[in-house]
């Protein structure tokens, strides 16, 4: 067979031209793919006794009988079989090409091949006395295989005929990936998980007992309220009111994407439309005779119709009229029926119902249907007079590939396309599914992000949620995967093949990046066409045509088609072709020389030119985590600093100093286990490499983590200065930077402002040298917070504060600042503006990632309320930071934090709670840090009373 790649028709194998287009079919290189299919193993049981039984000849013809059975209903089901094995048969379903219900297909045929072994083993038992039994596998998975091939090689394959070794004469067992895509129409029962040669895990596996007729392999939910769609809705109205008023036909083709909503929005407007007669009937995705079997459907229903069984029993016209349908439909013994009379006779009955009672009929999945059966309803459309009919016809737009034309030049016809709901709307739609139940708010987003207005999607989404929990990522449904990959695979070979190319450069991409990795720009205009990307304004080329997909999951199945090592290769030539055209985007071209990478290593290649990627993704990668630091970026900074600390050789002196901002991103996110972990790391690689300056580093970084996790302040302050000298002796100015910043901060702890004022100071300098702006804020940061504690007059600080924000506004060192300056507002008497600058000083610190530092201020915002006279609100405050602490591992602020926590409850009367965290203070609190010593907060120059706090570090 060869596949058209002009319009990906299957042509017989030899054709020089395409029997569809014409084109010419020019012999192509071979491309392998990943694909996702359904395979079954049926291998006949006792075939060694049998051998026994009987001679050759009677054998021979016993297996011939058993094969010609097999292949017909697994051919007849959409199979293609692979091969014959002895007397064990292996089908495929998903080759040549895959279709959303391969798994339920294959369910199908396996169940029907097993009634027709049991009838071909009943004649057997006349003819020869024997009898046949079969047992069979149902596996879906990822296979690897070849454009318009039929052999596949995957983990898939071993698993299907594990599951048919594993299952007893007459037994269908199935694997978990064919229940999760069709276990809506299958009847399962769950067997002992299957013990499988070379498998260190058990298989699940289920087996079958039936298959439920007509059903989908997913039920779909219309139980919940209709949500948006209402411009729809309205078309709909007014369509079928103007075929009311004309008594005339009306053709309505609501088109969209699997899952967009076409049957609900059909639901909402037949149940607004109960007085008119409604039949119904869809088109099929396979089968033989299926032409006409919409008419089969809509027959049988007008049977169970009061008001059509007497039309039918008082019209001998009206009988014949059905006779001639039933006779095209196949239902009937009957003389062939021409298609002129069918077409008439349907038409013809149609407008004798609808002259009785407003008509609509609803022909559904219209893209499946056969070019006949779609001449009969643009004949019906152009012929029918008289009679009020409406015909509506939801259908996915491939439609219009099959005909380009469909509907065009009538003025009796509508077409609408549904597009995604809208981000409310998907809100309220999640809502409506939940019915109350509980969804962490970053699940919703997660989902909401996932599906992008597709209601199928979040309704799969949350069905799987619902069955596994909802821990970790969003797992897309495998249903949905189907439903994306089939789409595709009916792309004609050039057109996917410039989806697939794009989409290795991502959800957006640029015309020049497409032709340069071998995509067809040409295929364009079709994609746009068919709903899978559309025109994008994008900044990055501003001069070149952008585009983006309609849904990352569109992109995903895409890529997911490639085999890894095409993608490998993609992916740096797109890495190399941006660095060359915009050199400035470290991170996406890492990127790309990253999954480059990665994919080459996964297909056990380690050779050279894999080591060259992973340096250049390092490096870039680690230039771009510099950065996000540098900026405050602090989520950004650890994914970025840790993949390249994964990338570049163990030695590589810029791996060791990413290795030391990430230890300090890691504390700034408040994972302090992993900080320490990361600077024991940068020491141990850096005593091996000989890099005594990175060992100052890494020892002073652990310092820092060591104290905030319950390690005193003295020693470690001794500790830190002792490095400060090494680093003076090795003229490392971001190292004493870091140093001095470290000391000033442990200074200020024991209450040594004068000495930590300068060692700031001192940080400032170093880092200006080095050039390091990240290092020149923290210390600022630092030293403006803690001066708000009592060693400056409010109106001078809060004049400092006001200067600084002028210069350092977006900065992240502004949170430091509003800190300080909520402290003085709370000072000056206005709790009200203290409470507001502490507030956007905590949502500043999250903007940033700073973690630590956002539950660390709910110190600050307790003492604040708790001057205030809300030691209510301070206690609330208080224990929520608290817990957020715990959960870090961190003492130093938490320790401080439930000190103001009993000072809240104190205020209460709440003695013995008081009482009780007054004693876990006891329990934490690090040596020194508990010393009360005095402070003198003053309105102005003048002294005010002292009062007397704990000593605490209240950032």
């Amino acid at each position: 067979m060869t596949v058209c790649p002009s319009c990906g028709h299957e042509n017989r194998a030899g054709a020089r031209f395409c029997d569809s287009c014409g084109s010419p079919l020019v012999a192509a290189e071979v491309r392998e793919l990943r694909k996702v299919v359904t395979i079954l193993f049926c291998d006949v049981t006792g075939s060694t006794a049998l051998g026994e039984r009987l001679d050759a000849e009677s054998l021979r013809s016993v297996m011939e009988r058993y094969f010609s059975v097999a292949r017909d209903v697994l051919e007849r089901h959409g199979g293609t079989v692979e091969k014959f094995i002895g007397d064990a048969v292996m089908a495929v379903f998903g080759i040549p090409r895959v279709h959303e219900d391969d798994a339920l297909r294959a369910a199908r045929a396996a169940d029907e091949l097993r009634t027709e072994i049991g009838v071909l083993s009943a004649a057997l038992r006349e003819e020869y006395d024997t009898e046949l039994q079969v047992r069979i596998g149902v596996n879906t998975g990822e296979v690897v295989t070849s454009e318009g091939g039929t052999l596949a090689t995957g983990d898939a394959v071993n698993i299907g005929a594990r599951l048919e070794q594993a299952a007893q004469p007459g037994e269908i067992l199935v694997g978990e990936e064919t229940r999760r895509l069709a276990a809506d129409a299958l009847e399962l029962e769950a067997v002992e998980p299957v013990e499988a040669k070379g498998k260190s895990n058990r298989l699940m596996a289920y087996r079958l007992l039936g298959v439920r007729t007509d059903a989908p392999a997913f039920a779909r939910r219309f139980d919940t309220p209709f949500v948006g769609r209402q411009g729809e809705l309205a078309q709909l109205r007014q369509a079928f009111e103007r075929a009311l008023r004309d008594r005339a036909c009306h053709l309505f083709t609501l088109l969209g994407p699997a899952g967009i909503g076409k049957s609900r929005l059909t639901q909402e407007f037949l149940a607004e439309n109960e007085d008119a007669l409604v039949l119904r009937g869809h088109c099929l995705s396979y089968g033989e005779g299926i032409t006409y079997f919409p008419l089969v459907e809509i027959l049988e229903a007008l049977a169970l119709d009061e008001e059509a069984s007497a039309l039918l029993r008082q019209d001998a016209e009206a009988r014949s009229m059905l006779n001639a349908v039933t006779a095209a439909a196949g239902l009937a013994d009957a003389p062939t029926v021409s298609r002129e009379d069918t077409f008439h006779a349907v038409r013809t009955f149609f407008e004798r119902l609808g002259r009785r009672r407003p008509l609509i009929v609803v022909l559904d999945d219209l893209h499946w249907a056969e070019e006949t059966f779609l001449d009969l309803v643009e004949y019906l459309a152009d012929w029918s007079r008289d009679a009020p009919i409406f015909l509506l016809c939801p259908a996915r737009p491939d439609l219009l590939d099959a005909r380009p034309t469909w509907a065009g030049g009538k003025l009796n016809a509508t077409t609408t396309l549904l597009e995604p709901l809208s981000e409310e709307e998907a809100e309220t739609l999640i809502d409506n599914l939940l019915a109350g139940v509980s969804l962490s708010d970053a699940v919703r987003v997660r989902i909401s992000d996932t599906a992008e207005g597709n209601p199928l999607f979040v309704e799969q989404m949350l069905a799987l949620i619902a069955q596994n929990g909802h821990g970790g990522e969003i797992e897309v449904p495998p249903t949905i995967q189907a439903l994306l990959a089939t789409r595709l695979e009916q792309l004609p070979v050039v057109e996917r093949v410039a989806a697939e190319r794009a989409s290795v450069i991502g959800k957006e991409f640029w015309r020049a990046a497409l032709v340069e990795i071998g995509g067809d720009a040409s295929s364009l205009p079709a994609l746009i066409r068919k709903e899978l990307i559309r025109p994008h304004m994008s900044p990055v080329f501003p001069t070149d045509d952008a585009f983006r997909f309609r849904h990352q999951l569109i992109r995903d199945a895409a890529y997911d088609g490639m085999p890894k090592e095409l993608r490998a290769e993609l992916h740096e030539g797109f890495g190399r072709w941006l660095e060359t055209n915009r050199s400035e985007y470290d991170e996406i071209v890492g990127y790309h020389f990253e999954q480059g990478y990665r994919l080459r290593t996964e297909l056990g290649s380690m050779d050279a030119k894999a080591s060259e990627l992973s340096e250049r993704a390092g490096a870039l990668l680690g230039r771009a985590g510099e950065r996000a630091y540098d900026r405050g970026d602090t989520p950004a900074a650890v994914n970025l600093l840790t993949r390249s600390a994964g990338l570049l050789p163990e030695s590589d002196e810029r791996r060791l100093a990413h290795l030391i901002r990430l230890g300090y991103a890691l504390f700034d996110a408040g994972q302090l286990e992993s900080a320490a972990v990361t600077f024991e790391r940068a020491i141990a690689d850096a005593e091996r490499a000989g890099a005594a300056a990175i060992v100052s580093r890494g020892s002073i970084g652990s310092v820092l983590v060591d104290t905030l996790k319950g390690g005193g302040f003295e020693e470690p302050l001794a500790l830190v200065e002792a490095q400060l000298a090494q680093l003076e002796e090795h003229g490392d100015d971001v190292g004493r930077a870091e140093g001095s910043y470290v000391a000033g901060l442990l200074m200020s702890w024991l209450g040594r402002s004068e000495e930590a004022n300068a060692a700031f100071e001192g940080a400032v300098t170093r880092a200006e040298l080095a050039g390091d702006r990240r290092l020149q804020l923290l210390p600022m940061g630092a030293k403006v917070l803690m001066n708000s504690w009592g060693y400056l007059p409010v109106e001078q600080g809060l004049r400092n504060c006001d200067e600084l924000l002028v210069r350092h506004r977006t900065t992240s060192v502004e949170p430091w600042i509003r800190t300080a300056r909520a402290l003085y507002l709370g000072l000056d008497g206005d709790h009200g503006g203290a409470r507001v600058e502490m507030q956007r000083a905590r949502e500043l610190y999250l903007e940033y990632g700073n973690e630590l530092l956002a539950a660390a201020s709910s110190l600050s915002s307790a003492y604040l309320e708790t001057n205030a006279g809300r030691p209510d609100a301070a206690e609330s405050i208080a224990r929520a930071g608290a817990e957020r602490l715990q959960q870090f591992g961190e003492q130093g602020f938490y320790s401080s934090t439930i000190g103001m926590l009993a000072e809240a409850l104190y205020r209460q009367g709440r003695y013995d709670d008081a009482d009780q965290w007054a004693h876990a203070i006891a329990e934490v609190a690090m040596e020194n840090d508990y010393e009360p010593h005095t402070t003198k907060p003053r309105r102005s120059s003048a002294s005010l009373p002292k009062w007397r706090v704990r000593r605490t570090h209240i950032w």
